[in-house]
């Protein structure tokens, strides 16, 4: 469920803003999440293709459609 953006808070006097994500929070993101599932889906989609290709000789993925 999506929580509600947190109000201005005040600290001796002073509004301060809630906290928030900075662009090094998206960027070690992608580097430690996005980056190994896209390398991994990667390895696997050579793998398929060199066991479909070399070992059953049939065509894999949507290439094949257009022969």
């Amino acid at each position: 469920m999506l929580k509600k953006r947190q109000k201005l808070e005040a600290v001796m006097g002073w509004k301060i803003a809630p906290p928030r994500l900075t662009i090094w929070a998206y960027l070690y993101g992608l580097m430690y999440l996005a980056l190994p599932f896209l390398l991994a889906m990667l390895a696997l989609d050579i793998i398929f293709y060199t066991l479909f290709r070399e070992v059953w000789g049939a065509c894999y993925g949507v290439m094949c459609l257009f022969e």
